[in-house]
């Protein structure tokens, strides 16, 4: 007897019928019955009650309650000798979709590396349409950003991003009249194009925001003033927070900086951030593997730890960045 006798055994104790058994485990039903007359005839008993119908006999019972017992003694020694070997050198690639790894590495990647150290985790950020095409090259077992509408990719949503509009003091000042910077700071939201005026520091892939906002000046008629594209978020921050232009910001993002420096954040930063009326400045962030592709038990205890970690993230804007408040 092996396991798989025992499984094709349980299998017919389910259904009570040899035929559904044998469609449900893709086996002949010739074949399915003469396993288990060759069980039958190895311990001289009869396991099954052929007439008028199905049923167990009192040696089927007793196989039945040591088969259920002995597969799963069978599943917990599969899962520990999975963990011993994948602890000793395993490694995780994860894709970061730009500008997501500012908040998601430091917190997911410490709680994960703290409770499975002997687990190698690599990363790398890019854009959202390369990470996609890496789950597929197999540069990357998982990949976090924007959910993937693809029936060979499983998604699981993490939490909503808001994103808003940075604006740099000066700019405020230079592009906007007294009377509308008096309307923009009592205002909890502001549509997109009221900021089609103000030079904008852009990414310099084709981007959803950056989309909007394009169309957005197009429509009124203006050429959107792009004075700097960059691909690289740091240098885009820093350029805004001089006072060079307008760009978009993560509220995480910006809640992590407020929460982590305080009032000395907003002394150093002289810039006000404005929530945008528009339900396409949110968007969900993902994690997402290949279907095709069973989950390792690493992967299973990142998604979890993912999960639990970035759930807590509060994605609407604080009272240190709502809506026309100095930064």
């Amino acid at each position: 007897m092996n396991f798989r006798d025992l499984e094709y055994f349980l299998a017919i104790t389910e259904e009570m019928n040899i035929s559904k058994a044998a469609e449900k485990l893709y086996v002949s039903q010739q074949s399915l019955s003469a396993r288990i007359a060759k069980l039958e005839k190895t311990y001289h008993v009869l396991f099954f009650e052929r007439t008028p119908h199905l049923q167990l006999t009192k040696a089927g019972k007793c196989l039945e309650k040591h088969a259920k017992r002995l597969l799963s003694q069978k599943k917990l020694l599969d899962a520990e000798l999975e963990h011993i070997a994948t602890s000793k050198n395993q490694s995780l690639t994860i894709g970061v979709q730009t500008d997501r790894g500012i908040v998601i590495i430091p917190k997911v990647f410490s709680k994960f590396c703290t409770k499975y150290p002997r687990i190698r985790l690599n990363f790398f950020e890019d854009t959202y349409k390369n990470i996609v095409d890496s789950l597929y090259s197999g540069k990357s077992d998982l990949i976090i950003g924007f959910p993937v509408e693809d029936e060979n990719i499983v998604s699981k949503i993490l939490y909503r991003e808001v994103f808003q509009v940075l604006c740099p003091r000066n700019i405020f000042e230079k592009y906007f009249s007294p009377e509308e910077q008096v309307k923009m700071l009592r205002s909890d939201s502001l549509p997109i194009s009221l900021f089609c005026r103000c030079p904008f520091l852009a990414y310099s892939q084709s981007t959803w925001l950056k989309d909007i906002f394009v169309e957005n000046c197009l429509k009124q008629d203006l050429q959107p003033n792009i004075v700097m594209i960059t691909s690289n978020y740091m240098s885009r921050s820093a350029m805004c927070l001089s006072g060079l232009g307008i760009m978009f910001i993560a509220t995480s993002f910006l809640n992590e900086e407020i929460n982590k420096n305080g009032s000395k954040y907003k002394e150093q930063h002289n810039a006000y951030s404005f929530v945008i009326n528009d339900e396409n400045f949110s968007k969900e962030i993902a994690i997402s593997y290949l279907k095709q592709h069973h989950p390792s038990s690493a992967n299973k205890n990142f998604i979890q730890i993912a999960e639990e970690t970035l759930k807590s993230i509060d994605v609407k804007p604080t009272p240190g960045t709502l809506s026309g408040n100095r930064i």
